[in-house]
């Protein structure tokens, strides 16, 4: 753990660092993102709180759960994951700043998804998650409201709250973590004790793009195989990805290198995956 980078404060954040919250951005297990504003008005920033004394969760948990994000995002570096980040342990909370994305959540950019920005979004999100993998990281919570979309219009995956390092001895303990809708289904299932965490969210990526393709959020106990196999009928080119990725048989589900090299034989993507990685 990086306990050097976590500054000690000894009152909370707002008047350590003359910063005036301005609203509540999003809701959390234990505090909330909230929009600050520095008391010059020259900087806007994005404060995440995870409140000590929550009854939510035990100050154990909480701790556990602001060291392990913390420490995981100082270590990763891609341009579709947030960064930037600074933390603090306060009084009352642990603190934690990032960058503040004017344009909101993928979650509000739904209704004006093109093919072009589904293509977008899913190759760079596609980029981000094997990066996560390649150095045995999950995220466990995909899904629109956890992917920031930046004034360049690239999609940025955000919230490391549940995510973890798995490990051979983590795999059966690291938890059942996910959105109610988003989650694998082998993880709702209490018959089954371990899990290929990686393809949990690959599972999840699938349902992101489905309401993608769609257009808007789904009810989560939406049957997603059965709308792309037998509801849909404009889904097009993204048919054979959903089929593979919401799978419910985690081994016949792609992973990150099966998704990206699918997305490369298509034709149409030729120009967009050199746009965006150059090759």
């Amino acid at each position: 753990m990086n306990y050097l980078f976590i500054t000690t404060c000894h009152q909370d954040f707002y008047h350590s660092f003359g910063f005036t919250p301005v609203r509540v951005l999003g809701k959390g297990l234990a505090g909330d993102v909230k929009l600050a504003r520095s008391r010059d008005g020259s900087n806007l920033t994005a404060v995440k709180t995870l409140n000590k004394n929550s009854p939510a969760a035990s100050l154990e948990t909480i701790q556990k759960l602001f060291f392990t994000e913390v420490d995981i995002l100082l270590n990763i570096k891609h341009k579709n994951i947030i960064g930037n980040i600074m933390a603090y342990d306060c009084p009352r909370e642990y603190v934690m700043t990032m960058p503040y994305y004017p344009s909101g959540s993928l979650t509000r950019h739904l209704p004006n998804m093109t093919t072009y920005l589904i293509d977008k979004y899913l190759l760079q999100l596609t980029s981000a998650l094997n990066y996560l993998h390649s150095r045995q990281l999950v995220h466990r919570d995909i899904k629109p409201d956890n992917v920031l979309i930046s004034q360049d219009g690239d999609a940025i995956l955000s919230d490391f709250g549940v995510a973890c390092l798995v490990t051979t001895t983590s795999v059966s303990i690291i938890g059942r973590m996910g959105t109610p809708g988003y989650k694998a289904p082998e993880l709702s299932d209490m018959r089954i004790q371990c899990f290929d965490f990686y393809l949990c969210d690959m599972y999840s990526l699938g349902v992101l793009l489905f309401n993608m393709v769609v257009r808007h959020l789904v009810s989560p106990n939406t049957d997603y195989l059965a709308c792309v196999q037998h509801l849909l009928t404009d889904i097009g080119v993204y048919r054979v990805i959903l089929q593979y990725l919401l799978c419910k048989y985690p081994q016949m589900r792609w992973n990150t290198t099966h998704l990206h090299n699918h997305l490369a034989s298509m034709p149409h993507m030729a120009s967009l995956i050199h746009q965006q990685f150059g090759c």
